[in-house]
């Protein structure tokens, strides 16, 4: 009988939950097509890649026939629930259970110890930090420390070049630009730039130099540039993928609304700038070992350049 009423129970806990469950999607493909629409209004995909991806997403179902499924299941959910609290209350009425403080203990110490697991294993896992030579220094870093939490496309020949406004608050002579971007390809040609920035447009202008990266084996992706003289300023740093077919997404860079920050992107025509938005990119400015002139009223920090690794790669939608 304890066993009968205990297998009850936890049918319906798991009814229970299934309901919470079909409330959660519900809210997750509506939240998931707003993105999808505040990406097209701000001009960051254009309407075939809007289309594309609400299709994909539906799996070109209506989202009325997404509602009906889950409110049927629901429904039927519901039914069972009630069953099941009729049966268990049937068998609560003839028989009483009485946990000894033992059991209670026990059953603490199992709790306990199920929340510890399962914040150990939700626990992001970080590899430990790479030094990429002796001979440079950090002397100031600019760059979005938040990692998105959506994705957004990089397609061939540089349309959708993805790029964050930076600030150096001293002069360099090399500068490690890392971002967040997925591998959604075989084609390797991933490129990193570096753009002064247009003081009445306030937006990318003149390439100052470019690099590619050469390790597509973890999420975050970086290349340097050497051999620069740069002043402090803003300056822009850029994710593209140059060569290959302007309609193929070749990468997808992790991206954030309603920050302070600013970004652009190449339309194929123009550069199409944005405010309160950032992509996850990080750009550390460098300089060589050799003393620079006094006077600039900083005091360089002498760590070695360092740069994270990270091998979990965060689920997206629309994109591998």
């Amino acid at each position: 009988m304890k066993h009968q009423l205990e297998h009850y129970k936890k049918i319906k806990e798991d009814l229970i939950k299934q309901v919470e469950l079909c409330h959660l999607y519900k809210d997750k493909i509506n939240e998931t097509l707003k993105e999808f629409k505040n990406e097209y209004e701000s001009g960051l995909v254009d309407k075939n890649t809007y289309i594309l991806k609400t299709n994909k997403f539906l799996e070109r179902r209506s989202l009325q026939n997404w509602y009906s499924m889950y409110d049927d299941h629901i429904s039927k959910c519901y039914d069972r629930i009630k069953y099941y609290e009729e049966k268990i209350n049937e068998f609560s009425e003839k028989h009483y259970d009485k946990i000894s403080s033992f059991s209670k203990a026990f059953m603490l110490v199992g709790i306990v110890a199920l929340i510890f697991s399962v914040i150990f294993l939700l626990r992001p896992t970080i590899t430990g930090l790479v030094p990429y030579g002796q001979e440079y220094n950090v002397v100031f870093e600019d760059g979005y420390t938040k990692e998105g939490s959506q994705w957004m496309e990089i397609k061939g020949s540089r349309l959708y070049e993805r790029c964050l406004q930076v600030k150096s608050e001293v002069g360099f002579d090399s500068i490690n630009i890392i971002a967040k971007v997925t591998s959604a390809t075989d084609k390797k040609d991933l490129t990193f730039s570096l753009y002064n920035n247009d003081k009445d447009d306030d937006g990318p202008s003149e390439l100052i130099k470019s690099c590619e990266v050469n390790k597509y084996n973890e999420l975050w992706k970086s290349c340097r540039l050497d051999n620069l003289d740069e002043k402090d300023g803003t300056y822009w740093v850029c994710v593209s993928s140059p060569g290959g077919d302007s309609n193929t997404t070749y990468y997808t860079i992790a991206y954030q609304n309603g920050d302070s920050r600013k970004t652009a992107l190449w339309t194929g025509e123009n550069w199409q700038k944005l405010d309160r938005a950032s992509y996850t990119i990080k750009a550390q400015f460098l300089e060589n070992d050799t003393p620079r002139p006094k006077g600039r009223g900083i005091q360089f920090m002498k760590t070695k350049l360092k740069a994270l690794s990270d091998t979990q790669i965060s689920s997206h939608l629309g994109f591998v």
